[in-house]
């Protein structure tokens, strides 16, 4: 991976946390949808780019998924109009929080599977595995970053001794 290409990286799941930390921020529901679909497509894209252009539809086909298993009678329409349409327009971000989480983690697994069955022979500096390695120590800084950030804040007790006077 280049270095152009983790800030990429770096760049897209910033985005896509901003856009799911405060959704109402990035426009309506619907706009919403469509930019985080866009910004996983391009991260797929990226990590690896002939399986994007060859799958140009699986992170639809995961999302379609995703919703039968999370929405009660989902229907082909986007999250954001099931969900109003059902009176459950505030559960939106959470739900697409939900798909993202696993539609990373899902990648994440789909690309070191690749790399470990490449080749049973590896060699040290193996590109596919050098790459599914950075690929797992970016993941973990960015989980490390966010339990960090959930966490209360963290308060040392102070000693200060016995005044005697």
């Amino acid at each position: 991976m280049t270095a152009g290409e983790r800030r990429l990286l770096e760049f897209l799941g910033g985005r896509l946390e901003a856009m799911l930390h405060r959704p109402d921020q990035w426009g309506p529901p619907l706009v919403v949808e469509q930019l985080v679909f866009q910004l996983l497509e391009m991260r797929a894209l990226v990590l690896d780019p002939a399986a994007a252009v060859n799958q140009k539809h699986r992170i639809i086909r995961s999302f379609v998924r995703f919703m039968k298993e999370s929405v009660p009678d989902a229907t082909p329409e986007p999250l954001a109009v099931q969900l109003e349409r059902q009176g459950r327009g505030a559960e939106f971000a959470n739900i697409l929080r939900k798909f993202v989480g696993r539609e990373l983690i899902e990648a994440t697994g789909e690309k070191l599977q690749a790399a470990a069955g490449l080749d049973q022979q590896e060699q040290p500096g193996d590109p596919a595995l050098d790459r599914a390695e950075r690929l797992l120590e970016l993941f973990e800084g960015k989980a490390k970053a966010r339990m960090r950030r959930a966490a209360p804040p963290r308060v040392d007790p102070v000693d200060l001794g016995s005044r005697k006077s």
